[in-house]
């Protein structure tokens, strides 16, 4: 792991531990009520690793089909996306082919995003500073410069 993302992970877990807010093992049946039933009709059956709560965010980490994946709700619990993590084997061609293409040589954390609009698109974190986006068949969308602090999830941590 390199030097920004380790500074990444421990500034993220320290301010995890500074709220309360550390994942914690749970069954789908223990998950607060405001997110129980929505998560448990939309992944009836998978196996929830962990439960991660966010001022304005709900997250489950959760294994279905041998695969981990993030579920997001929103305050109100209802669902917002889901992120797969992907390995190179299940990794689109066309994505592959273009992060071997334009940013070989480089390690690429492809994950794959489910919206509640039915979008599915994917998302190539070539580097700590940029990150490429593909739609659903592959095609690049945009390359953009990225915080290597998500400011997003920090900003959400009160």
């Amino acid at each position: 792991m390199n030097k920004n993302m380790t500074r990444f992970f421990f500034t993220l877990l320290f301010a995890l531990t500074l709220v309360g807010a550390l994942p914690v093992s749970l069954s789908a049946q223990d998950l607060p009520d405001i997110i129980k039933g929505t998560f448990g009709s939309k992944y009836a059956g998978v196996k929830v690793i962990s439960y991660l709560p966010l001022s304005s965010l709900h997250s489950v980490i959760f294994e279905e089909a041998n695969t981990i994946k993030v579920a997001k709700f929103d305050a109100a619990g209802a669902w917002i996306e889901t992120v797969t993590t992907l390995n190179p084997q299940t990794t689109p061609p066309k994505v592959a082919d273009y992060l071997g293409e334009k940013h070989a040589g480089k390690q690429h954390h492809v994950r794959k995003v489910e919206d509640k609009s039915g979008a599915t698109t994917f998302v190539a974190f070539v580097n700590e500073t940029t990150a490429v986006r593909f739609d659903k068949d592959g095609n690049l969308t945009k390359e953009e410069a990225i915080d290597p602090l998500d400011s997003e999830l920090l900003s959400q941590i009160k």
